[in-house]
């Protein structure tokens, strides 16, 4: 199958697609732009698939989960090394397969930096149609591997750790050749301590095994390799001599391989560097508690300290809706009001990292599917485990018994037997070994429905391998099984090949399968040979005798009428038998309308008693050999007086023309139920017909009444027009107003820019002026205080004059001088 790409608008179409979509929204950086596109031929997808016992949603989220841990630990390495994805210009995924790691990478690299290369031709196509990269179609052999192109980082993935010693070298040494200046190569490889035979490697530290996971690959080429850390620095001194270093990350992907780095022509310090692994856990059961409320249980566990989890979410549709803590011993317990939840919901259950940086989603189911969890862990009986094989009788109750089964939890198959006209509810057939089986029938020249009386039926070994193939496929669920009624012609064949199988064995009347095979009237062989379907029920139920005889450990045998009758309590005695643990039986699965049993209150099982008496014989030993899961009922019915039937049945009935006849009664019935689903057919027809020409009716009322409102419609919008009209006239006016206000407002605008300039203006010589004023004040006060200190001096120079004067007065010469002067003015010698 292939998981289609999630588009946005598909997320919602079944629970797959919302698992799904929950897984990757929750986990996947960049959720709009990731490919889910897997490819039908990719191994590791089938691989998952085979883990996740068939689902292909969880082997899809199995998938890209291992892919998402792949480029989580990858990009440690680039971001320490590189600084960031940014400074990659070339990478190449080798032996990249379809693109597990592929469709993470180019969330953070452009397609054209990105290379890969695969064996595979359809696998480098496939990646290039999906992720735009360019591709490389790789070699057997590391000599032939030629490209013209070299690269920042290589990454090799689980490939050096599933080729021989011959070729270990050689590719080793061509990858290392490919790299840029200072670019990376990183590979991977399994540690000699995962090797389930450690003591066998060879003198250089490697052990080969010629098988792997691949089913095309030749062994001898493709195995599974174990090494030693010794090993690969002896493989890298051959390459880069005796200063050769590396860097070895234990259980880096995945938390199983070793991861070793090497850089060409330089040697990178790691000393600084600590790789971050995600916590690993698991959930180990889900149930409701006393209080009603939803518990999840389960351990978590870490690889270093950086790993703890420190907290479990719990999250219901995308929502967050509990954070619980890890105890100390890793175990772990969150709650779920069930007010909450819906059993159609997506429940997922997160581990988060110490760092806060990595997670682990530890599941991701609707809790339907959770819930069936329960079963085994509450009750005392014993592990909801087993294979089941339903065998029977055609029409002997083989589907009602399956449905049975499958109510309470054993899966009987993903793709199953469509419903027909006389299974309504299913035949609930695992078409796999369906076809198996006619398959082998048909080798034989039998008819492949199994209506065969052949009892020695041989398979070839072909068929032998194929079965053993099909169980390989189908034995991951520990609780499964198959129905299929061409079974019984098998049953020592699977007993051989199935040791552990439990056989449920499911019988009925002679009378009752036989107006059954003539009711559904598909068999050719019946329809040509009536009397042959008693033969077809004495065979396969003389198979199932003798079979429950060899085996009665491990067989059911049981009536249908008494599983009819108890379900429940047929399944409490698989229970009890096999100390299985087993759910309850959902009480719509039994209809017991759908069982025809009005064939018991006629003379048809005197039919059968006059000419098949082996055939009464022969139920009363299974009766008998069922025990308390026989019918209620006695052999023949008891009402029925058997003597006098077989009288008559006997004098008037030939043995062709009576079951010939009853096969035409079949025949009618068959037909009268055609008849009646035809005639529910026209009555359904007639009432859509009449809801049809009910809402032709109604739509000619509305189509009235639009017409009319359209008439209305019409004069209001004449109205409206005129309205129009004068509204235009008004904007027009309004427009010219408004065009000679913007005028004037333009006038107003420059003559206010004047204005405001002319302001400005004043405003500058105001501004000079008063610069002048107070340069004026400032010179006035300078020459003031000039005129000041001059006047202070002169009133000091007076001052000393005025003493000088007044000394030279008081002065005798002075004095003298005074007198003569004084003496000459009165002799009139000289003037005053």
């Amino acid at each position: 199958m292939t998981v289609s790409r999630i588009e946005n608008q598909q997320l919602e179409e079944g629970a797959g697609d919302r698992i799904l979509a929950s897984f990757v929204q929750a986990m996947v950086p960049s959720f709009n732009s990731f490919n889910t596109s897997i490819s039908d031929n990719d191994e590791m997808f089938l691989m998952a698939l085979e883990n996740s016992n068939g689902d292909p949603t969880q082997a899809a989220i199995r998938y890209h989960g291992n892919g998402l841990r792949i480029f989580q630990a990858i990009q440690q390495i680039i971001t320490h090394h590189f600084g960031s994805w940014d400074n990659l210009s070339t990478f190449l995924d080798f032996a990249g397969g379809y693109g597990r790691f592929t469709r993470f990478l180019t969330q953070v690299l452009p397609p054209e930096h990105i290379w890969i290369s695969d064996i595979y031709p359809e696998a480098v196509q496939f990646q290039i149609e999906q992720f735009q990269v360019q591709g490389i179609h790789s070699t057997l052999t590391p000599t032939e591997y030629k490209i013209d192109q070299s690269f920042d980082c290589i990454l090799a993935s689980s490939f050096f750790s599933h080729i021989p010693e011959s070729t270990f070298v050689p590719w080793l040494k061509t990858l290392y050749h490919n790299l840029n200046e200072g670019g990376l190569l990183i590979f991977s490889t399994h540690d000699v301590t995962l090797a389930p035979n450690p003591f066998a490697l060879s003198a250089s530290g490697i052990h080969f095994i010629p098988q792997s996971e691949s089913r095309t690959l030749d062994p001898s080429v493709y195995g599974t390799t174990y090494v030693s850390e010794e090993f690969i620095q002896h493989s890298l001194n051959q390459i880069l001599g005796p200063s050769a270093t590396y860097h070895r990350i234990p259980k880096g992907l995945a938390d199983h391989q070793d991861l070793y780095i090497i850089s060409k022509n330089s040697s990178p310090d790691w000393s600084t560097f600590t790789f971050t692994y995600p916590p690993q856990g698991n959930l180990e059961s889900t149930e409701l508690n006393s209080s009603g409320d939803w518990e999840f249980k389960g351990k978590v566990w870490s690889l270093n300290a950086q790993t703890a989890a420190k907290s479990i979410e719990l999250w219901v549709n995308d929502k967050i809706i509990h954070r619980c803590v890890p105890r100390v011993e890793g175990s772990w317990v969150c709650h779920l009001n069930h007010s909450q939840v819906q059993r159609d919901d997506v429940v997922m259950i997160k581990a988060i990292g110490e760092t806060g940086n990595l997670e682990r989603m530890l599941v991701c189911q609707t809790l339907e599917k959770l819930a069936s969890l329960e079963s085994g862990h509450s009750s005392g009986k014993g592990l909801a485990e087993g294979i089941f094989i339903l065998g029977g009788m055609h029409r002997s109750g083989t589907s009602l018994s399956a449905s049975l089964l499958n109510s309470v939890g054993v899966h009987l198959g993903d793709r199953l037997v469509a419903t027909t006209i006389g299974n309504d509810r299913g035949h609930f057939e695992d078409l796999d070994f369906v076809e198996f089986h006619q398959n082998v029938l048909r080798s034989q020249g039998l008819e492949i429905d199994g209506l065969t009386l052949e009892s020695e039926l041989i398979l070839a070994p072909r068929y032998q391998q194929s079965a053993k193939l099909l169980l390989k496929e189908k034995t991951q669920r520990p609780l499964w099984g198959w129905k299929d009624p061409r079974t019984t012609l098998f049953l020592k064949f699977w007993a051989e090949l199935v040791p552990s199988a439990y056989f449920i064995l499911v019988y009925r009347s002679p009378w009752e399968v036989v107006d059954s095979l003539y009711r559904r009237s598909s068999d050719e062989v019946v329809a040509a040979y009536p009397e042959k379907a008693v033969e077809l029920w004495m065979h396969y139920n003389r198979q199932m005798l003798e079979f429950v005889r060899a085996y009665p450990e491990r067989c059911f045998l049981a009536n249908l009428d008494a599983i009819v009758r108890d379900p429940q309590g047929w399944i409490q005695g698989l229970e009890d038998k096999w100390q299985l643990s087993l759910g309850a039986v959902e009480p719509s699965v039994i209809e017991p309308g759908l069982l025809q049993r009005d064939v018991s209150q006629t003379r048809k099982p005197a039919l059968i008693q006059a000419f098949f008496p082996e055939a009464i014989t022969l139920y009363q030993e299974l009766e008998t050999l069922a025990g308390s899961w026989g019918s209620a009922d006695s052999i023949m019915p008891a009402e029925l007086d058997v003597e006098a039937e077989l009288e008559k049945i006997q004098a008037l009935s030939p043995q062709d023309w009576a079951f010939s006849s009853w096969q035409e009664v079949g025949n009618a019935t068959k037909y009268q139920k055609l008849l009646n689903l035809k005639q529910n057919e026209c009555d359904r027809h007639a009432q859509e017909l009449q809801r049809m020409r009910s809402q032709y009716e109604e739509s000619e009322y509305q189509k009235s009444l639009v017409q009319k409102n359209i008439q209305a419609n019409k004069a209001l919008l004449a109205q409206t027009q005129s309205e129009c009209e004068h509204y235009k006239q008004m904007a027009n006016q309004l427009r010219s107003q408004l065009e000679q206000a913007n005028y004037d407002l333009e006038q107003t605008q420059k003559e206010l820019n004047q204005s405001h300039a002319e302001a400005v203006n004043i405003n500058q010589q105001l501004v000079n002026t008063s610069a002048q004023l107070q340069n004026t004040h400032t010179l006035s006060a300078d020459i003031q205080a000039q005129l000041n200190a001059q006047l202070q001096d002169l009133n000091s120079q007076l001052h000393h004059r005025n003493l000088e004067l007044a000394a030279i007065k008081a002065n005798k010469a002075w004095r003298l001088r005074m007198k003569w002067v004084q003496l000459k003015q009165k002799l009139g010698l000289i003037k005053e």
